[in-house]
Parts: C-alpha cells; structure tokens; sequence
C-alpha cells in the first residue's frame, strides 16, 4: 500500500522554521484550535525570503491541488 497523502486545502506560506513553529502557537493563545490531528491552516517554510517570492513558487502552490486557501503575511 503506499502513502496516504495529506489534504492541505488552507496554506500559509511563510519565511522559514521559526515561523512554522510560532504561528501555531500565537493562534492558540488567539482562540483558535489547534488539534494535532485536525490543523486549521497547513503551514509551509520556505527557507528565506527569496525563495518564497521567487518565479513560480507561489504560482506553483496556486495551483495544487485541493487548495482552497492561502496566505502570504506582509
């Protein structure tokens, strides 16, 4: 059998590790849910700036699929 994908339809993409890490719990302390087995928002690093904004990396993720929503912070 293989493995079984995980759906992501909400995305935020973010700068790196300390991003992924924080929002989380920065959502929490706000109300809002955190489950481990039912996250409310899939949370992608990109290592740096640069990589987050270069050609094709948010067009890329734009058109995957399931994606219902997704996010760039300012």
């Amino acid at each position: 059998m293989g493995r079984r994908e995980i759906i992501k339809p909400k995305k935020l993409l973010v700068e790196g590790a300390s991003e992924k890490r924080v929002i989380p719990e920065l959502m929490e302390k706000n109300g809002v849910s955190w489950p481990n087995d039912q996250i409310p928002v899939w949370i992608d690093s990109h290592d740096g700036y640069e990589n987050l904004v270069k050609p094709g990396g948010i067009s890329g993720e734009l058109i995957a699929s399931d994606l219902t929503a997704m996010v760039q912070p300012d």
